[in-house]
């Protein structure tokens, strides 16, 4: 049976139109769209918690892209994560590590020398540990494997080709990667690290190679893009074209147009402004796919890391762990729906540790989570 997680923030948003998407490239954003973004930072910014960092690595990745002359005490974040990264390094999962360590970079430190820490060599480690010893990835380690792929090209280190072919090995003739009701959802996470790495310096006697994969993943995915009678576009899921409309974005193909793949069809269906009970992770989410920002933005050419920015007097965190409604949320009564955390996260994101796969929004016609030719279970 599966697990219903309740996603308030989709299911309450007024489905409008809104002028241009950065997202598809347009660069025409109404001012409600920039306002949206600004609250979503505030709303962040008064969930930190008093150690001055987040319960989501996510937070001060995005906050640092979408509003750095807010991000007050980064170097109290920076300490944070070095104390965290220190006690519980080896106990994070492969997909925390690389996001920590992808974190650190954006954060405009050296992640292959953090207080003495190589955390490049670390996910490298962490991948051989789990891996190392198979021809291949398992296919439940498809999405993890290429979010850590995908972290090493961005950081800027060679990505062994050991770790490439054992990665290629598990692409279908299809293009796809993975099997059954998953499958789209893990070919959308292989995108980006076949796109970065086929520019890679390293790995330019596998370039050509590793653009056919790209290409493969690309007509797959546009393949399955499709709409239904309520006009909401989606590939497969309509969770998982969230995740694959910015993830296509930010790995453009050379002269392509994004109504391929109804860029702008799907983006005028999701709201723009965040509703009122929306958690840490709800927020994350709707900031990437309002900016059409994630951690790939951080090898992009423009990306320079910002100045510091002066703290407001009396500024301290607010957010105590153990008080949630010191943590910039208002209380929510019996009534009123709970915000849960999201299965499907957007481009640079991963699922947090323990929230499965699948999502249900009840009495939500527009969010069936039922694919072509299958049965939910």
């Amino acid at each position: 049976m599966k697990l219903q997680l309740v996603l308030n923030f989709l299911a309450m948003a007024t489905l409008r139109e809104i002028a241009g998407y950065k997202v598809c490239g347009d660069n025409s954003y109404k001012p409600e769209t920039a306002k949206a973004i600004a609250e979503v930072i505030d709303r962040l910014m008064a969930m930190r918690n008093t150690d001055w960092n987040w319960k989501y690595i996510h937070s001060p990745m995005l906050i640092q892209l979408n509003g750095p002359d807010k991000f007050y005490e980064k170097e109290k974040t920076v300490d944070a994560i070095r104390i965290k990264l220190e006690t519980e390094a080896d106990k994070m999962s492969l997909e925390d590590l690389a996001l920590h360590t992808v974190t650190v970079k954006g954060l405009c430190k050296n992640n292959t020398n953090f207080f003495g820490m190589d955390l490049t060599e670390m996910l490298k480690q962490r991948m051989k540990q789990q891996f190392g010893y198979k021809v291949k990835v398992p296919k439940e380690g498809i999405s993890a494997f290429s979010i850590a792929m995908s972290i090493l090209c961005i950081s800027d280190v060679p990505v062994g080709r050991y770790f490439i072919n054992k990665w290629l090995a598990n692409q279908n003739e299809d293009g796809s990667f993975g099997e059954g009701r998953n499958k789209i959802e893990t070919t959308i996470f292989t995108l980006h690290p076949a796109n970065c790495l086929s520019k890679d310096q390293y790995q330019k006697s596998m370039a050509r190679r590793l653009r056919r994969v790209e290409e493969k993943i690309r007509n797959f995915l546009i393949s399955h893009i499709k709409s239904n009678y309520k006009n909401g576009t989606f590939t497969g899921k309509p969770l998982t074209g969230l995740l694959a409309v910015t993830t296509m974005a930010q790995t453009p193909s050379p002269g392509e147009d994004t109504e391929t793949w109804k860029c702008r069809e799907l983006m005028s269906t999701i709201g723009v402004t965040p509703t009122t009970y929306e958690s840490e992770m709800a927020l994350v989410m709707r900031l990437i796919r309002i900016s059409g920002r994630g951690f790939g933005h951080y090898k992009h050419p423009s990306w320079k890391c910002p100045d510091q920015v002066p703290t407001p007097s009396g500024y301290i965190p607010k957010c105590q762990p153990d008080k949630p409604g010191t943590c910039g949320m208002l209380s929510i009564g019996r009534s009123a729906p709970r915000v849960e955390f999201p299965g499907f996260i957007p481009p640079g994101m991963t699922r947090p540790v323990g929230v499965p796969s699948e999502i249900i929004i009840p009495q939500d016609p527009w969010l069936d989570d039922t694919m072509d030719g299958e049965t939910p279970a």
